[in-house]
């Protein structure tokens, strides 16, 4: 459990740098932090998306600065063993997609910073997917993080 706390500490420190746009945070500030819990359903981004703007509304609600779903939330974590890739390269979307765009739009309806996990297509190689965690806040697009590659297998 000390473990879970330590790296969940780590990335509120982490967030609040990037809010506040700073190297090092001298005064921490506090505020509330959202993290969902929703299941997401296996390729349905339209289901996902209705629950992740759900959880953010509800975030908002509570006082909720930041809200962070789980990883490759949108579509679900559905590469296992290789057999569903091909889907994943159907379902990811770009930085610029349907899906982001309106994160946008909730983002700044409610004044909450996101971080949503899915699918990206690289905008510099063709081809590319990344398992990303997307940052967006008021003010649009904050960052992205991209892992190099989806893992497979069953010890996941």
């Amino acid at each position: 459990m000390k473990g879970k706390i330590f790296i969940i500490s780590l990335i509120v420190v982490s967030l609040f740098w990037i809010l506040q746009g700073i190297e090092r945070a001298e005064a921490i500030e506090q505020f509330k932090l959202a993290l969902a819990q929703s299941s997401p359903v296996l390729g349905d981004k339209e289901a996902n998306l209705n629950t992740a703007l759900r959880d953010i509304k509800r975030a908002h609600q509570t006082g909720a600065k930041i809200v962070v779903f789980p990883e490759m939330f949108l579509t679900g974590y559905m590469v296992l063993d290789g057999k569903d890739t091909s889907t994943v390269f159907d379902l990811a979307e770009g930085i610029d997609g349907p899906n982001i765009k309106r994160l946008k739009e909730e983002a700044k309806k409610y004044n909450i910073y996101i971080v949503m996990g899915m699918p990206l297509k690289s905008n510099v190689l063709r081809g590319v997917i990344y398992n990303a965690a997307v940052f967006i806040g008021p003010e649009g697009l904050v960052g992205i993080h991209r892992k190099v590659g989806l893992p497979t297998g069953p010890f996941f």
